[in-house]
């Protein structure tokens, strides 16, 4: 997707990486990918698909009405109007990617005991090799289109938060002289009101992460350096 995007936007200097132990090696391809949503949005590229994005067309299983009969997918999934206002009335312009306005309820959403230190992320360890093989070919297809890779590690509610494995993207990113933002801190982490639910923050918390991330001294070395 990146060097389909890049044929077109030859302005783009810095890629952001959302990089925390998360990250399941597979993630980076189409091929097997279970990560990917929004299927509308990515709609506009079914009909007649070019060869750029034939991969995405096939992974979303887009049929044949969709892919052969004009306006059908973007109709269907109601994007008419995003298309032909280009850049007005966009989601992610209006709010950002998936807007997250309601506070946390943790009596419907609470935190599985399973889940507490770093449950959630326990097979990171067992991926590293994986994970940091295929985050090499993502850095170097940033270097090879003179675009500089920075990862960011965004925060989770304290209580799935494990010193130990959330210390290993930033060691990754060492190994692969990348730069690194660790923004699971406790300053965000323990914040209950910050969240809309344990691995995400509301609008709220994302101001806040916004603000932090750019007055942090790495973020505008590269900024700089772009």
């Amino acid at each position: 997707m990146l060097h389909s995007y890049l044929k077109y936007n030859s302005k783009l200097k810095t890629v952001i990486l959302n990089f925390d132990p998360m990250f399941v090696p597979g993630q980076m391809d189409l091929v097997g990918n279970t990560f990917l949503n929004e299927k509308h949005n990515f709609s506009r590229f079914a009909f007649f698909a070019q060869p750029d994005n034939d991969s995405i067309v096939r992974y979303f299983g887009y049929d044949f009405a969709e892919r052969f009969i004009p306006l059908y997918a973007i109709l269907r999934y109601k994007v008419f109007i995003d298309c032909i206002t280009l850049h007005y009335g966009k989601m992610w312009e209006r709010d950002g990617y998936l807007k997250q306005k309601n506070p946390w309820d943790s009596s419907a959403v609470p935190i599985p005991v399973e889940q507490r230190n770093g449950g959630d992320f326990r097979y990171f360890p067992h991926r590293y090799d994986s994970v940091k093989a295929q985050l090499t070919v993502f850095r170097d297809l940033c270097r090879q289109h003179g675009l500089q890779l920075l990862c960011i590690q965004s925060p989770v509610f304290w209580e799935l938060y494990d010193s130990t494995i959330f210390s290993l993207p930033g060691r990754m990113c060492a190994e692969l002289g990348i730069p690194y933002i660790d923004m699971a801190k406790p300053d965000l982490c323990s914040r209950y009101e910050l969240f809309a639910d344990p691995l995400h923050l509301n609008d709220v918390g994302a101001a806040i992460f916004s603000a932090k991330v750019a007055r942090d001294s790495c973020f505008l070395r590269v900024v700089e350096k772009g």
